[in-house]
Order: structure tokens, then sequence, then C-alpha cells
């Protein structure tokens, strides 16, 4: 036997070895695996072939640990996973739309932006009785956004930072200083947001990642509204508050009022004409500090509304306002204006809204549209 011969045999013999520890280190966590499902603490029998081929095993092989999940649960825990949710109060109104960032297994972040969601957060837990602690950390965030930024953090962290996928994260450590990156932002770019776990580094970061921009232009600044609203991104305050739905800012995607989950500002459709046989009247009036009021914002509870055979009072001179008395929804008035609020509501006193399709009225407005396009 040549050289070149026992090399490929002591290399065979080598790989074999490995294969067989690898092989023996995976049989001993399966001695491992728990006798319960980790979250309803069901019976798991490990001897029971469906019973392993139905269950959930989740296996980190780093800390030694095996956890089985049953049908039941995994399914649950998938759907809470996929599903991005905005936090409301008890009677639906937004209070931000954070980012939820996962760290650990029973670890989580919710950005508090602007909002109160800390007190939010706590108080839920307390009424709900969880078995949690709710804390705001020492964490400093930072944004970096632009086409380029791609490339500034394969500069500072490697090519790895590229197989971070759209809201997914990693702790990194920057020459000391403890990170986590998510591929998040506010600008309907490319761009990453660098958590910064250390306040007393935080001068030293931002010379680091100015650095790495140097080549790139990199410029220090704020998210452009312009590409925030290109990119459709909704700002707190300044398109909704706490006195708008999901509903009217078209996230109804992101609210499931047929879950089996029970949530704070949870309505069924069962219960909806329930409510509206109740009310004689809805109001739609909203404080002109909300631009889009002014913009053409269309409150969806005026539709609503109508279609239960209410009348709506909505704010006068906007476009939601025009809409109401042409199409006989109700009557628009003006905000702060009190007598002609406490006149609309004399006025439309036992009104009830029909909702019919006015074949001459509609011709008339079509061709008074075609006539303006022709100007």
């Amino acid at each position: 036997m040549n050289r070149k011969q026992r090399r490929a045999r002591d290399k065979i013999i080598k790989k074999s070895k490995a294969e067989t520890s690898d092989m023996d280190q995976k049989l001993g966590l399966f001695d491992l695996m728990p006798d319960e499902c980790f979250i309803c603490h069901k019976n798991f029998d490990k001897t029971n072939k469906e019973m392993v081929q139905s269950w959930n095993v989740v296996v980190r092989e780093k800390e030694q640990s095996v956890k089985v999940y049953c049908p039941t649960c995994w399914n649950r825990a998938v759907e809470l996973l996929k599903q991005y949710g905005v936090p409301i109060n008890n009677e639906g109104g937004l209070l931000n739309d954070p980012v939820l960032l996962r760290l650990a297994e029973n670890h989580f972040w919710l950005s508090l932006a602007d909002s109160d969601i800390l007190l939010w957060s706590q108080g839920v837990a307390i009424n709900s009785k969880l078995n949690v602690k709710i804390t705001e950390p020492d964490v400093s965030p930072l944004q970096l956004q632009g086409p380029t930024s791609g490339k500034i953090m394969v500069k500072l962290f490697g090519e790895s930072v590229k197989n971070l996928k759209y809201y997914w994260l990693k702790e990194y450590n920057l020459d000391g200083i403890p990170l986590i990156v998510s591929r998040t932002g506010w600008s309907s770019e490319l761009g990453y947001e660098i958590y910064l776990r250390d306040g007393s580094r935080g001068n030293e970061l931002y010379e680091k990642i100015m650095e790495a921009g140097k080549e790139h232009g990199l410029q220090p600044g704020h998210t452009s509204s312009i590409r925030r609203i290109e990119g459709g991104m909704l700002s707190y305050h300044a398109d909704a508050d706490i006195n708008t739905n999901p509903f009217e800012l078209g996230l109804d995607r992101l609210v499931n009022l047929d879950s089996e989950i029970d949530f704070v500002g949870k309505f069924s459709h069962q219960e909806f004409p329930q409510l509206m046989s109740k009310i004689n009247l809805m109001f739609a009036l909203y404080s002109p500090l909300r631009g889009n009021i002014e913009d053409g914002a269309l409150p969806s509870k005026m539709f609503e509304a109508a279609a239960y055979g209410r009348p709506s009072i909505v704010n006068a001179n906007t476009p939601m306002g025009t809409l109401c008395e042409s199409e006989r929804l109700g009557l628009a008035v003006n905000w702060g204006d009190v007598q002609g609020l406490a006149n609309a509501i004399t006025e439309l006193k036992g009104v009830e809204v029909e909702l019919e399709i006015d074949e001459s009225r509609e011709r008339k407005r079509f061709f008074e549209v075609i006539e303006k396009l022709r100007i």
C-alpha cells in the first residue's frame, strides 16, 4: 500500500469515527427526550411509533436540550409565530405598531416606540395573571438604512450578515460591543436595526459604523418621510392614534376575530349586529390634528352604521363630510362646534338611513365626472 492509498484509508477511518461519534451523541439526546408535552404536559410515550411520528421534537444539540410538543400545542405555536399582531386597547384603538423580537425561547423585546406599550404590557400581564417579568432593558437602537447598507454591514460583521432574512435577527459582538442586529427598518429600503446592549459603548459603535460607511457616503440623518409614505409605512400620531382601529388603516389582515385565542379588544362578528341595534347614532368625529382627516380618510364606522340603518355625524369640510351628506348617511359638523353638534343630534333623532341605488342620480354623477375629465 503506497502513501496515497494509506492517506485515503486514514481519511475514511477518521470520517467513520466522526460519524459514529455524532450518531452516539444523537442517540444520547434521544435518552434525554421528556415524557410529556412542554406546554400542556400531556404524556408522551417515545416507544409509541404513531406518537413519535405525529409529535414534534425540538433538539438543541449545543445546549443538550430536547423538548416535545403535542400536535395541538405545536399548531397553536406555529399560528402565533406566523401572525404579526398590533396591540389595541379594549375599544379596539391602536396603541402602536411596534416590532417584536424573540431573543430566546422565553425572552422577547417589544419596541416601545413613542407610546405606552410598557405600561400596557404590564397591565395585560397583571390582569391575565401571567407568570412573566416585564421590564425596560438598557438597549439603544440605531438604524442603518439605504441601498448600500448591506455592503456596510458586511464590512462590519462579515458575510454572515447577508443571511439575515426580513425580520430575522442575530446576536453579534463587534470588537467587544454586545449587539443584536435585525433586518428591519422604517424606510422601505434595504436596512438594519442595530440594538446596543451596553449604553457606555455608544460613541465607539457610532464611530465604527461611520468609518465603515465612509466610502459609501454614509451620513447621519433621519428617516425620509417621502420614502416611508411611498412604501405605505404608517407613522403613529401622524397617520394613526388610539382612536383609530386596524380596520380603518387597512391592517385588518393582522386581526383574526375568528381565532380561538382571546385578546384585549377582541370583538366577534356575531356581537356586532347586537351592538348596532342598541345605538341610534354613530359619532365619527376626529380632531383636525390628524392630518389624514382633511386629506381624504374615510372612517369605516360610518359605512358600518349605514349598513344597519344608523346615521353618523362626521367632520365638515372634509371628503368624508361631503360623502356623508351627499349619500344621505348623516350630517357633517365642524370640529369644536358644540351648538352645531347639538343641532345635528336633534335633527338625526329617529332618522333611519336607507341604502338604495338611485339610477338617475348615479347617471348624473357619472356624466359630471366625464365633463371634469374633458376639461
